[in-house]
C-alpha cells in the first residue's frame, strides 16, 4: 500500500522556541478537523527544554511526536546541523522499527516559515506526488533552489521517507560544522535527485515582508514561505487565512 501521510518536522532551539510554538499552534488552528494526511513532530535541540503543553495543544489536530536531539552541537550552523541530521536519523530508526508509519515524505522546517494557503498541506502533497524524475534519477527532495553561496535546496524542504533514501542520509551523518548542512551536502543531495517547486519558497534572512510581497508569493502558488526574520509574514498569514487583524 502506498504511503499516504507526510511528517511535519518543526525544528527549533531555545532562542526561537517561543516562535516555533506559536507557529505550531497556528498550524493546528488552521485545520478544520484532525488531519489524516500529516503527522506533526516537535524537534528540539539537545539543550532546549521542550514544552509538552504545546504538544498537547497541537494534538487537537495532528498526531504528535516530540524529539530532543541526542547530539551536542550548539550555535549556528553546528547546532542546526546536528539537530537536522539527528532528526532524520530518528525518523529512519522509528520507521525501520515500525514505531512510525511509512511516510511518503518528511518536511523539515523552522520557526521562520509560514503557510500562504489554507490548504498548504494538500498543496505540499500535490507537489510531492508530481515530483517525477530528473532524467533517470527519481526526485527525493523538493524545495526552494538557492544560488548562494552555491546551488543548493534550502533545508526547509520535503525529503523522501523511503528507507533506502533515509539510510543514505544517515550514512552521510554529518558535515563541516562551519557550513549549513543544506549547502554542505548539496552535491550528495543533488546526486540523489532534487527539484525546485513553486509550493516552497525561501527568501533567506529577509528582514521583513509587506502585504504586496506576501500577495506576490501567494499568487505564485507558494504554500510555505521561509526566511522572513521578523513577525510580519506570520501576522499577514494569520490575517489572510484566519481573519485575525494585523497588530496595531
Amino acid at each position: 500500500m502506498a504511503a499516504k501521510k507526510i511528517l511535519l518536522a518543526l525544528q527549533f532551539w531555545s532562542g526561537d522556541a517561543a516562535r516555533a510554538y506559536e507557529l505550531a499552534r497556528y498550524l493546528a488552528d488552521l485545520e478544520p478537523h484532525h488531519n489524516e494526511t500529516a503527522d506533526f513532530m516537535l524537534c528540539a535541540r539537545k539543550d532546549c527544554v521542550l514544552d509538552r503543553r504545546v504538544a498537547f495543544d497541537v494534538a487537537r489536530k495532528f498526531n504528535v511526536t516530540t524529539f530532543n536531539s541526542r547530539r551536542d552541537g550548539v550555535g549556528w550552523p553546528h547546532g542546526c546541523n546536528d539537530l537536522w541530521f539527528d532528526t532524520m536519523s530518528f525518523i529512519w530508526e522509528n520507521i525501520t522499527t515500525g514505531k512510525f508509519p511509512q511516510y511518503k515524505a518528511v518536511l523539515t522546517f523552522e520557526a521562520d516559515c509560514v503557510p500562504l494557503q489554507k490548504e498548504w498541506i494538500a498543496r505540499l502533497h500535490s507537489a510531492w506526488d508530481r515530483r517525477g524524475h530528473n532524467e533517470a534519477i527519481p526526485v527525493n527532495l523538493i524545495g526552494a533552489l538557492q544560488n548562494y553561496p552555491s546551488w543548493h535546496i534550502n533545508g526547509n524542504a520535503m525529503f523522501s521517507a523511503d528507507l533506502d533514501y533515509l539510510k543514505q542520509i544517515v550514512r552521510i551523518g554529518s558535515c563541516n560544522p562551519a557550513h549549513g548542512w543544506d549547502y554542505a551536502i548539496a552535491p550528495q543531495l543533488k546526486k540523489l535527485g532534487w527539484k525546485s517547486v513553486p509550493e516552497i519558497r525561501s527568501i533567506w534572512n529577509s528582514k521583513s515582508i509587506g502585504p504586496s510581497g506576501y500577495a506576490k508569493f501567494k499568487n505564485e502558488q507558494c504554500a510555505l514561505l521561509h526566511g522572513v526574520k521578523d513577525r510580519s509574514a506570520f501576522h499577514l498569514s494569520r490575517q489572510d487565512l484566519l481573519g485575525v487583524p494585523l497588530p496595531s
